[in-house]
């Protein structure tokens, strides 16, 4: 029985593509042509299997379903398995010594489908909105900026924006995104509905407010010990006795308010958490 609780962000955490960190051998995401995509690199797969004897391990992701079916690296040791994502709307569950495919789990979700049917209106609103400004957005000649909607909760319910800037360099990448950001700012104070911004990467996500990662890893520390109406999240509960250290780990600020609810925070030395840090700390030293 496992006594460490894990909940991990994925993404640019514990893998990335190689051209984010051209170190990545371990393949650990897949396209939906089969083809790997996101690699670990030795240090994240070293960490990963030093804990996976000792933890359930719970992914805490920005990742869709389909996506989750394809990371197909991330492999906790322990039979029944659960991992959140949707930034948390949507938890899965999968036996792994029945099959290999994660099922999500109703009772956990349908208040946020609820959620995500109220806030249909004001989504495609904004989505009109943020498109009709794209035009207007200063960006390299070679670059395109793509806008959509993303739909969830068996696909059939509107959930989140996302607007990629494609065909960026990868020293490009960074500053240009936060240039879009700026740009964005005062067409932002004109949207219906309330949003976290998230980047990863050449993507801007913008989340309902509603969903949070940090507001479902609370919710599934107590239910682990409370339950949710569910006999196969009952036996993944079944996994973990009394937890005796709950372990977090991230990259970005948005995943900040979750990793404080472990006891101890794991990010890259190379991230933007660590790189805030860093600079806060050589802010207090003087330095």
């Amino acid at each position: 029985m496992k006594d460490i609780l894990f909940l991990s962000d994925l993404d640019n955490c514990l893998f990335q593509s190689l051209r984010v960190n051209s170190a990545g051998v371990h393949p650990m995401t897949f396209k939906a042509s089969g083809e790997a995509h996101c690699f670990a690199t030795e240090a994240q797969n070293t960490l990963f299997n030093l804990l996976k004897p000792r933890a359930f391990c719970v992914a805490v992701t920005a990742r869709t379903p389909d996506q989750m079916q394809r990371t197909r690296g991330w492999a906790p040791e322990h039979i029944n398995q659960l991992a959140l994502t949707d930034h948390g709307a949507t938890l899965l569950y999968r036996n792994i010594d029945d099959s290999p495919i994660w099922t999500p789990l109703p009772a956990w979700s349908d208040t946020y489908r609820d959620a995500a049917r109220v806030c249909e209106a004001p989504l495609e609103h904004d989505l009109d909105t943020l498109s009709a400004f794209l035009p207007e957005l200063f960006l390299p000649a070679h670059a395109k900026a793509k806008i959509d909607l993303s739909y969830s909760f068996g696909g059939d319910v509107p959930f989140y924006i996302t607007l990629q800037i494609k065909n960026l360099k990868a020293e490009e990448i960074a500053k240009v995104m936060q240039i879009v950001q700026l740009q964005l700012e005062p067409v932002l104070q004109t949207l219906q509905g309330t949003y976290i911004q998230h980047q990863n990467d050449y993507t801007l996500a913008f989340w309902p407010t509603y969903v949070s990662k940090e507001k479902a890893a609370q919710r599934l520390i107590s239910a682990l010990k409370t339950g949710i109406g569910d006999a196969r999240f009952d036996q993944a509960a079944h996994e973990i006795g009394e937890i005796a250290l709950i372990l977090t780990a991230g990259d970005s600020h948005t995943d900040v308010p979750f990793m404080r609810l472990g006891d101890f925070m794991l990010t890259p030395a190379v991230s933007p958490i660590a790189e805030q840090a860093g600079q806060h700390a050589q802010r207090h030293m003087n330095i």
